[in-house]
């Protein structure tokens, strides 16, 4: 998702660049359309941080990546079905006319593709129209959710597991990340636009001086609050003690 929503945030400023380097308003417009096809992307990735411990997101993870690789193995399977068919339409119809009328019949959104199909062939063209049809949405979908099913029960059988490697993986990526993620959002961004640009400034023991400092004055009120609930939570104990 991160480098999705990367890929269209270039685009974007790739596009905005060119407008303000012509002056053509005109080009201004296609980029805020492009930035728009962001929020798919970036609302679910606030959901992954927000509920970054529920088992439904935990295990979405993983079953992404199953649908992603069950559905390029089935299009490289069924992708002799479009060759056949652009060959036995012999020029009447182009790839992706063809390519749109299989997408809509595994989707099951349209049966345009089955009643046109004797154009390629009286016989053959049905055949292997509705030979595509049984498959991809019979066999492809019960695999897909025999597949998915196996992943999310296993992760759910494991979901302390699964929750702890996630919590380690978090604790190094944040001791061996740079200096600048030291700083939690939205702090980060004013780190990217300070710091870094002192980095390369100042002297590695100055810096280091000062981002201790920086990072300990943004901190104080967390480090504040928790010290005052431990205290709280020793004179708890203290008096419960002291009956």
């Amino acid at each position: 998702m991160d480098a999705m929503f990367a890929t269209i945030y270039l685009v974007y400023f790739a596009l905005r660049t060119h407008n303000l380097a012509t002056g053509d308003v005109r080009s201004g417009a296609p980029a805020l359309n492009i930035l728009s096809a962001g929020a798919p992307v970036l609302i679910p990735r606030l959901a992954f941080n927000l509920l970054s411990e529920n088992m439904l997101f935990v295990s979405l993870r993983a079953m992404m990546a199953d649908f992603t690789v069950l559905t390029l193995l089935a299009v490289w399977c069924f992708a002799g079905f479009l060759l056949s068919m652009l060959w036995l339409s012999d020029g009447s119809h182009t790839p992706l006319t063809i390519s749109k009328w299989m997408l809509w019949v595994w989707f099951g959104l349209d049966a345009t593709g089955i009643e046109r199909s004797g154009e390629f062939h009286w016989l053959i063209g049905p055949i292997l129209m509705i030979m595509f049809s049984f498959l991809g949405n019979t066999l492809f979908l019960t695999i897909l959710v025999s597949m998915l099913t196996s992943t999310f029960a296993k992760i759910a059988s494991n979901a302390n597991a699964e929750i702890q490697f996630r919590r380690a993986v978090l604790t190094f990526e944040g001791v061996k990340s740079d200096a600048i993620f030291a700083y939690q959002p939205p702090f980060n961004l004013l780190a990217l636009c300070i710091m870094l640009p002192l980095k390369f400034m100042l002297s590695p023991r100055w810096f280091h001086k000062i981002n201790v400092a920086a990072v300990r004055v943004i901190n104080a009120p967390l480090l504040v609050a928790i010290s005052l609930y431990d205290l709280n939570c020793l004179l708890v104990m203290k008096t419960i003690l002291d009956d």
